[in-house]
C-alpha cells in the first residue's frame, strides 16, 4: 500500500505533470537526433515513464527488456504495487503507447477503458495539432460513453505532433 499511499499523497494531476515533463524530455533529444523510428520513439517513452514509476516506489513491467521488474502484462508499460507477500494490490499506472493508425490507436485504447489503474496514460503520434485535438476528443467520447467506467477514471492522453515537433496533452475523467 505504501506505493499507492504516495500516489495519492503526490496527486494524480501531480503525476500527470511529471509525465509531461519526461514527455517533453523525449521530445528534446527526438528534436536534437531527427529522424528516430516508431520503434526508438517507444523505447525511450517507456524508458522516461519507467524511471518515473521507479523513483515514485513502483515495480514497473513493460517490453521484454531485462531493465524492468517483469515483462509487459497487458499494457506497454505498467506501474504496480505489490504486498510483502509479493502479491498484486494496485496499478497505479497504465500505459499504451500507439504510432500507428487511427483503428491502432482506437483498440489500444479500449484496453486503458478495461483497466483499473489510477491513471491510464495514452501516447501516441499525429501528423498535425488538429488531428490531435479530433483525436483527442474521440477518446474522450469513447471514455465517456463506456458503460464499465466511473467519473472517478482519470486519462491523460499524450499526443506528438509531427509538424509542430512537440507533445501535445488533453487529461480528463471517465
Amino acid at each position: 500500500m505504501a506505493q499507492f499511499d504516495m500516489f495519492r499523497r503526490i496527486g494524480i494531476s501531480a503525476i500527470a505533470g511529471d509525465i509531461k515533463r519526461a514527455l517533453d524530455k523525449v521530445a528534446q533529444a527526438h528534436r536534437a537526433k531527427s529522424g528516430l523510428s516508431d520503434a526508438e520513439w517507444a523505447d525511450r517513452v517507456l524508458k522516461e515513464i519507467g524511471d518515473l514509476g521507479r523513483a515514485l516506489g513502483c515495480k514497473v513491467r513493460a517490453g521484454s527488456n531485462a531493465q524492468w521488474d517483469g515483462p509487459a502484462l497487458m499494457h506497454d508499460l505498467s506501474w504496480l504495487s505489490y504486498d510483502s507477500r509479493e502479491r498484486l494490490k494496485r496499478a497505479p499506472l497504465a500505459l499504451q503507447c500507439c504510432w500507428d493508425s487511427n483503428a491502432d490507436v482506437d483498440n489500444a485504447f479500449q484496453k486503458l477503458l478495461l483497466t483499473r489503474s489510477d491513471l491510464r496514460v495514452m501516447v501516441m503520434s499525429a501528423p498535425t495539432e488538429t488531428y490531435l485535438s479530433t483525436a483527442f476528443t474521440h477518446l474522450k467520447e469513447l471514455a465517456k460513453e463506456y458503460d464499465g467506467g466511473t467519473a472517478d477514471d482519470v486519462y491523460l492522453c499524450c499526443g506528438w505532433s509531427d509538424e509542430g515537433r512537440q507533445f501535445h496533452y488533453a487529461e480528463f475523467d471517465g
